[in-house]
């Protein structure tokens, strides 16, 4: 019997590492899994908040760019329609001026006082050269050394504010220029 417990000794001996090797396998192929699963984890985490975080940061900057580039065109668009309205009134005033200053000369000049007919109709060619109408600022001109020339006693209204008009005149009236200055030359403000 000796010789048979000791064979069963030996067997259980052996089924005992043999079974210890087994779970030794098991605990290493756990643990294997057991990383496995955390670093599974761990990237779906990543992926779940980190990637989130860092594509919303990255769609925020991008939107945050994009508003302040479309707020700047819209502020552009805007100054220049508004600038562009600002010199469309600003002309149409200019013109209003023109034709009422033209309105008071041509009323003046008809009732043959040169004397104010002189000043308006000056300050009517401010105006065309103002928003350069060349076929007024000729009319004005003429209508100007008309006026002088019928002076009777050579005298002007505000002289001084019609030789500064008269010497904003564009250089292709020249000759004009040169002809009103020597004719108010002898005449006296009033």
């Amino acid at each position: 019997m000796d010789t048979t417990i000791k064979a069963q000794e030996i067997i259980d001996i052996y089924k005992t590492l043999l079974e210890q090797e087994n779970s030794n396998h098991t605990i290493f192929i756990y643990v294997l899994m057991g990383i496995t699963i955390i670093i599974l984890g761990a990237t779906w985490w990543w992926n779940k908040t980190g990637a989130n975080s860092y594509i919303k940061k990255a769609v925020k900057n991008e939107l945050e760019k994009k508003n302040e580039e479309i707020s700047l065109l819209i502020d552009n668009k805007i100054s220049e329609a508004v600038e562009e309205k600002f010199k469309e009134i600003e002309e149409k005033f200019k013109n209003l001026e023109l034709e009422l200053y033209r309105s008071f000369a041509f009323s003046i000049e008809t009732e043959k006082n040169y004397t104010y007919s002189i000043f308006y109709w000056s300050k009517a060619l401010e105006k065309a050269i103002e928003i350069e109408e060349g076929e007024l600022i000729r009319a004005f001109v003429d209508t100007v050394l008309y006026n002088i020339k019928k002076l009777e006693k050579k005298e002007v209204h505000n002289i001084n504010i019609v030789k500064k008009i008269i010497e904003k005149l564009p250089n292709t009236l020249e000759i004009e220029k040169n002809d009103i200055k020597k004719l108010l030359k002898n005449c006296k403000n009033i």
